[in-house]
């Protein structure tokens, strides 16, 4: 299966969806998409269940193993200003901080990386905690490589309140797990390999503009180009 663009990925993701019986009951549903390919991939899903659509962002950095005890580890960050650490080369996370301003995460590179997704996240007008309390969470990335960055998301959105998340990607690696801390992991396509770039499942991967999102969002972008 190849997608033609994010676009075409949504559209089949949101079949997906349907087909396994995630799209009964909607009433207390949000889709949410990670910025920022991720949210032309759930304005799909949002449009097809006809339920309202957030934009999500989360980015990361490595601390590299001379600047920290124990040997480099990968924090990642999202906009409600959560932080989750790994290892390396570890799926499991080691730590979930509730707040990436912690002593802990007290680094120069984190920093920068806090105010990058703090900026993403106001540009797209990115949602609030408190828009998740209760809600049932559709959570959609365009892609997973690692599951990093949708693990962070899911405990961004579990620490939000969320009553339930299910975790929507068009094709994930064949070893992704169906089940992600308790949640359900929806796609179109699992891939025989182990590990393949993300772009591999579609005709066009190009990196989605800032005025792609917006316009996804329903939001007008001031500039075309960017």
């Amino acid at each position: 299966m190849i997608f033609e663009n994010r676009t075409d990925a949504g559209r089949q993701l949101a079949s997906s969806i349907v087909a396994a019986g995630e799209a009964s009951e909607t009433t207390n549903t949000i889709v949410v998409g990670l910025a920022r390919g991720g949210i032309v991939v759930a304005k799909e899903v949002a449009s097809l269940l006809d339920v309202p659509l957030y934009s999500f962002s989360v980015d990361d950095c490595r601390i590299p193993s001379q600047e920290i005890e124990g040997g480099e580890v990968a924090v990642f960050l999202t906009g409600f200003g959560t932080a989750t650490v790994w290892k390396t080369g570890a799926f499991e996370p080691e730590t979930f901080f509730r707040d990436a301003e912690d002593a802990s995460l007290a680094n120069p590179i984190v920093l920068n990386c806090r105010k990058n997704v703090a900026s993403q996240h106001a540009i797209f007008g990115g949602m609030i905690p408190e828009d998740v309390i209760g809600k049932r969470v559709m959570l959609i990335d365009d892609g997973a490589v690692t599951g990093r960055s949708i693990i962070a998301a899911i405990n961004a959105m579990e620490y939000a309140g969320a009553s339930q998340i299910v975790i929507g990607i068009p094709a994930i690696l064949n070893w992704f797990p169906d089940i992600i801390n308790g949640h359900r992991v929806v796609s179109c396509r699992r891939s025989r390999s182990d590990y393949f770039p993300t772009g591999m499942f579609y005709d066009s991967f190009e990196d989605t503009r800032d005025n792609e999102v917006l316009q996804a969002l329903g939001r007008v972008s001031v500039d075309a180009s960017r």
